[in-house]
């Protein structure tokens, strides 16, 4: 039996699989280049890892708004592709996110007039800018269920092709993730995406990693690269059982394919929306870390980050 997809993330089925081989193909005549497009190539276009690409294109769980990317850049449809039964219970989204094509610097004096108009064509007049990123200005907007809904369904009637004078490259709606359950990994029970370390770290990466006989250790692989800045890292966490319902957390972040990692990297751990921990990389640092003791249940957020780039996850123990 195939693995279901967490919350917020889809899989291509037998035939979108197919699909999306003989778009990858295909890219070799759109081109006109002697080989198609490699998955580098494909997320360096859209500014997103190249694990992911990979694990979409193995038939893997990634989150749909990356997957609608994906098949959106090779020019298929998003409902021929993925698994539809990983959309099932998603319940309401969260948020929705907006991809324009200018720069932030252009983006920001216009934000308010911008949030004027989205209020006013989705009806809610709730609707707030969480997050821009930089880049083509990425902007993530929080409202009433219905607000989002309407914002994606006038993007894709056509009817919201540019804003303020800003073209709108893609409209796409995100649901909040369910935390990430330590606890069940004492069970054996590991969550999508995180694998062994053996599979992302070096031996000699892993060679002065404290050993605990009942410990239960995971690695999963972000990539916080933006244009010309490289940074991919692996976070590793350890876990030991401390007392019947608390355990200790080791939280390493090392560089992958790279002696050191980025100065001023930061692995920040927030505990109820505070900063709880932080640690920032040093020059020639090859691996930064965290520990902290918590009692089943309790929830924490591990967010990396560089410059205006952050990736973050959540965590319950």
């Amino acid at each position: 039996m195939s693995k279901k997809c967490k919350r917020n993330h889809v899989k291509a089925h037998q035939q979108g699989l197919e699909d999306l081989k003989n778009a990858q193909e295909e890219t070799k005549e759109i081109n006109k280049t002697e080989r198609p497009m490699n998955y580098y190539e494909i997320a360096e276009d859209l500014k997103t890892s190249r694990d992911s690409i990979a694990r979409f294109f193995r038939g893997e769980c990634i989150r749909i708004s990356v997957a609608k990317s994906i098949i959106k850049f090779l020019g298929l449809e998003f409902n021929d592709v993925i698994n539809l039964d990983d959309l099932k219970d998603l319940g309401d989204p969260d948020s929705v996110t907006l991809l324009l094509n200018t720069s932030i610097d252009e983006f920001l004096p216009q934000a308010d007039k911008i949030l004027e108009i989205l209020k006013e064509m989705s009806g809610d007049r709730t609707i707030t800018i969480r997050v821009t990123k930089p880049g083509s200005a990425i902007v993530v907007l929080e409202g009433l269920p219905e607000g989002l809904r309407r914002i994606e369904e006038l993007f894709e009637a056509g009817e919201l092709q540019e804003i303020a004078g800003f073209p709108v490259l893609d409209v796409y709606l995100e649901w909040e993730e369910e935390p990430t359950r330590l606890r069940d990994w004492f069970q054996g029970v590991f969550t999508e995406g995180w694998q062994r370390a053996e599979e992302l770290l070096t031996p000699e990466q892993l060679h002065p990693v404290m050993v605990w006989s009942d410990r239960t250790q995971r690695a999963k692989f972000y990539d916080l690269s933006v244009d010309l800045l490289q940074c991919q890292v692996v976070l590793l966490i350890n876990l030991i059982q401390e007392e019947e319902e608390r355990a200790i957390a080791n939280l390493k972040v090392y560089p992958r394919d790279a002696e050191f990692l980025p100065v001023n990297l930061k692995m920040t751990i927030l505990a109820e929306g505070e900063v709880f921990k932080e640690v920032t990389a040093r020059a020639a640092d090859v691996w930064i870390q965290c520990e902290f003791d918590a009692n089943f249940s309790e929830e924490f957020t591990v967010c990396l980050g560089i410059d205006d780039t952050i990736v973050s996850e959540k965590f319950v123990v």
